[in-house]
């Protein structure tokens, strides 16, 4: 898996690198400077005009000694701009400031703001290094005048580590902060880059090998999948098995007034690789595949699953690999009491539980680590008892605590999507608008459903599963766009979705 740093782990890597491995700063410097110009080479024609702002910093001197790597390698156009007095630099910084005013290359040192904005139009490139990691939204003095200068400029923006005016811990940034269309990163990407402000103002993120090895990076950091990592959850199919190795999956889902939600649901379990799914539903909707085995159950005069078929369920989820309960099941009390009641029967078996499911939860009860909750932003609102503007102030550490507190695995459907036990959390970055759309969920708890039948890691599974169901998504806009995706959509392009993600490995 990929590690995302905070603010402070990005310091303690540092540290380590300097002190324990004596990789020196000087070093660590050059060799951001190195990675940076390999990435900006790629993307910047030789004859392009490029303006490099810098503080005085060892962001500014990341800056600085990119402009000599641009500079000695044939980029014809490169002027600095500085901000800061020289007299504050660290030693590294103000080596590499020495070198390129020796170098001769052009540098101008704090400038009025009316003379950038005439240089910024002759300005193919803009290249941010002003502050870096230690940035947050509280920008000083004359720097959102500057900043907002940069982002009018009509060029290529870049941003070194850290975009300036982004907090890279809470994503919260300041109105002018820099909006990059690359973010160039170093070590790892940042936890703020993905919340709130934060993908508004990094655009590509590209993580920068510092020569360090990664496994300096701490063992708290957050984590996210890559290919790499998912196929390792998923694993190779053994080719003598049958369909019960593959898990049976029973989803307790659907009413007589939304039939789609349970049909979406088994039909994204099956084609996500189950043995076989039975569905317990009291509408059974015509899009159901026939690959799922569907029970009809009495109904409530409300058209919702009525507590007579207890014991019929009882005995379906005792045969279960897996459980998935709530999508399409409405509001009816004695429906929910009654699936409470069979919740508590199971203390082994991986149950999901979503949407309408969720009102079983209170606030004060104590789960079952086989439990798997998975609400959007303003179901997780009611869970915690929290306003939506909070949460998404501190989401990732009210999510954590939840977890630890319930004993559950969570999977917080939110951008990025959050899935932890309260000790190890994973983010799901993969996504996109266009599944903000009706259903979208119920797929999810179908493919989460399957996977958990087939893992003994529930976390590890559930965060695969919003990987996969994500990858879906992307697929199909990349091949459509996101306004006409669906939840069925999502479901057909899943075994693109597999097939990505395998088919990597055999090139």
């Amino acid at each position: 898996m990929e590690k995302i740093l905070t603010i402070e782990q990005t310091r303690k890597a540092d540290a380590y690198a300097i002190e324990s491995l004596g990789i020196s700063a000087q070093i660590l410097m050059e060799n951001a400077a190195h990675a940076s110009f390999e990435v900006i080479s790629e993307r910047v024609l030789q004859e392009e005009s490029i303006a490099i702002f810098c503080g005085t910093g060892n962001n500014g001197g990341d800056g600085l000694t990119l402009a000599r790597h641009l500079h000695v390698n044939g980029f014809k156009s490169i002027k600095i701009f500085l901000f800061g007095s020289p007299d504050k630099m660290s030693p590294e910084t103000k080596a590499n400031y020495e070198i390129v005013r020796k170098m001769q290359i052009p540098m101008y040192e704090n400038l009025e703001h009316s003379f950038i904005f005439d240089m910024l139009k002759e300005s193919d490139v803009v290249i941010e290094a002003l502050i870096g990691v230690g940035a947050d939204e509280n920008l000083r003095g004359n720097t959102p005048d500057l900043l907002k200068l940069l982002n009018y400029a009509e060029a290529m923006k870049i941003a070194i580590d850290v975009p300036a005016g982004l907090n890279a811990d809470s994503g919260r940034a300041h109105i002018d902060a820099f909006s990059a269309d690359i973010t160039l990163t170093m070590f790892a990407s940042k936890l703020g880059m993905y919340l709130q402000d934060g993908p508004n103002h990094c655009g590509e993120i590209i993580v920068c090998n510092l020569g360090a090895p990664l496994n300096l990076l701490q063992a708290d950091a957050y984590m996210c999948l890559n290919d790499e990592s998912a196929r390792q959850i998923l694993g190779i199919r053994n080719q003598n098995s049958d369909k019960f190795e593959f898990g049976r999956v029973v989803v307790i889902a659907g009413s007589d007034s939304m039939p789609g939600a349970a049909a979406l649901t088994a039909n994204s379990a099956i084609k996500s690789g189950a043995g076989l799914v039975e569905l317990l539903t009291p509408n059974i909707h015509p899009a159901l595949l026939p690959e799922v085995i569907a029970y009809k159950l009495k109904a409530n005069s409300d058209g919702t699953i009525s507590p007579e078929n207890k014991d019929l369920i009882l005995s379906r989820c005792k045969k279960a690999s897996s459980i998935v309960i709530g999508p399409g099941i409405g509001t009816n009390e004695s429906t929910l009491k009654m699936l409470s009641e069979i919740i508590a029967e199971f203390t082994e078996t991986p149950i999901a539980i979503d949407a309408d499911g969720l009102r079983i939860v209170s606030k004060d009860i104590v789960l079952k680590n086989n439990i798997i909750l998975t609400p959007h932003i303003y179901e997780f609102s009611k869970l915690v008892n929290l306003p939506v503007e909070e949460i998404q102030q501190n989401i990732i550490e009210i999510a954590k605590k939840f977890s630890l507190e319930h004993n559950c695995k969570l999977l917080v459907k939110s951008h990025p999507t959050i899935i932890t036990n309260g000790d190890s959390t994973i983010l799901n970055l993969g996504g996109n608008s266009g599944m903000a759309t009706a259903g979208s969920g119920d797929v999810l708890s179908g493919i989460i459903g399957t996977l958990a039948a087939q893992s003994d890691d529930l976390l590890h599974s559930t965060a695969l599963a919003a990987y996969l169901h994500s990858r879906a998504g992307d697929l199909y806009s990349a091949e459509n766009d996101e306004y006409t995706l669906t939840a069925s959509s999502i479901i057909d392009y899943l075994p693109n979705s597999f097939k990505s993600i395998i088919s990597t490995e055999i090139e």
